[in-house]
């Protein structure tokens, strides 16, 4: 079984105000090429709108106005 580093993303949309949480997890190893990185679980009216392999490269949308955020 392998460690995960887990953590929490504000989500805020600047066109309508919608805020919500995602919380993320990636693998605990920092040396590997593919850390696995997941959306576990969305707060809020938000959805993924494009899954990258980190969260900066993640993209989220907010379903209330359609903007994408990340």
């Amino acid at each position: 079984m392998s460690f995960r580093d887990h953590w929490s993303l504000d989500l805020a949309c600047s066109n309508c105000g919608n805020t919500g949480t995602a919380e993320v997890s990636e693998e605990g190893y920092p040396f590997l090429q593919d850390p696995r990185f997941s959306v576990d679980r969305i707060e809020g009216t938000f959805g993924v709108e494009r899954l990258g392999q980190t969260a900066l490269e993640t993209l989220f949308k907010c379903e209330h106005c359609g903007r994408t955020i990340g």
